[in-house]
């Protein structure tokens, strides 16, 4: 799993600062020997040394992820190894003993929550438990779920605290697929593509995605209003949340794609997001 090769990699640069520090403490008492140190002085000192690699070997685990009890690793691990149906059944053999704690609470919200009551869990814990074992997968959540309505710039904010404090999680690829139509997000409405400018083939932008119908509809007429005729609704499926959505365009490639979403965004402001047809 990410977060056993994530404490092996600080465990081993955390050995390498140890043994650093021990070959320099050597050569110090070596020195101190040969100029006839006291063996009080030389205790002192040697105490010293020994307080500051024990302080180098629990600040190297400081910054890592963190399981809150023992007895919840086999919970992590079960979620690692995507076993969720396992995780279903025993998970309420848990809750008496650790129901409050940050383990608990994200999987109880990933497996059987709604979407929306579960971001709360996951933005919770974020504030309150931030090093937690499942704090990466709290942040991809967020993502998927801000993604998923079209709020492009929350979930590239969200991204961006992915990539700074657990950039060797494997959710930060998963996260980065999520906006394919550039680096800083999407979310909006179109201007890459009227009715003078339809090309064909598999790509296009999809640009709102919503939880209310209504909503869908409304954005499908404004489009129209601007002159985009290439417009299809759809719906999709996100974290067990049926969402509604608008695509708009039809390019035969992923580059003709991004230009109309970059052109798009320039002369309308709209976000969007490549997708497949």
């Amino acid at each position: 799993s990410w977060a056993h090769n994530e404490s092996t990699r600080r465990f081993r640069i955390t050995n390498c600062i140890i043994d650093t520090v021990v070959t320099i403490l050597r050569k110090l008492i070596n020195m101190m020997l040969r100029y006839h140190f006291s063996k009080t002085k030389l205790r002192l000192f040697y105490t010293s040394g020994l307080f500051i690699i024990v302080f180098l070997a629990t600040a190297g685990t400081l910054s890592s992820q963190t399981v809150s009890d023992p007895d919840l690793k086999g919970l992590a691990e079960l979620w690692n190894k995507g076993q969720t149906d396992s995780l279903k059944r025993v998970l309420p053999l848990y809750q008496k003993k650790y129901g409050r704690s940050p383990e608990f609470l994200f999987l109880n919200a990933a497996l059987n929550s709604d979407a929306s009551e579960a971001v709360k869990v996951y933005e919770s814990l974020l504030q309150q438990h931030p090093k937690n074992i499942f704090a990466d997968q709290c942040l991809l959540r967020l993502i998927q779920y801000n993604v998923s309505l079209g709020l492009y710039q929350a979930a590239e904010n969200y991204l961006k605290t992915l990539k700074s404090q657990f950039p060797d999680s494997p959710a930060l690829a998963t996260a980065v697929q999520l906006f394919p139509g550039d680096d800083s997000g999407d979310s909006g409405t179109s201007g890459a593509q009227t009715k003078d400018t339809v090309a064909s083939g598999v790509y296009a932008l999809q640009v709102g995605a919503f939880s209310e119908k209504q909503n869908a509809e409304k954005l499908i007429k404004t489009l129209r209003e601007k002159g985009f005729t290439d417009i299809t609704a759809g719906e999709k499926t996100v974290n067990d949340k049926k969402l509604f959505t608008v695509i708009i365009g039809s390019y035969a490639n992923r580059d003709q794609a991004a230009a109309a979403g970059q052109t798009l965004k320039k002369n309308h402001g709209m976000n969007y997001s490549i997708v497949t047809r």
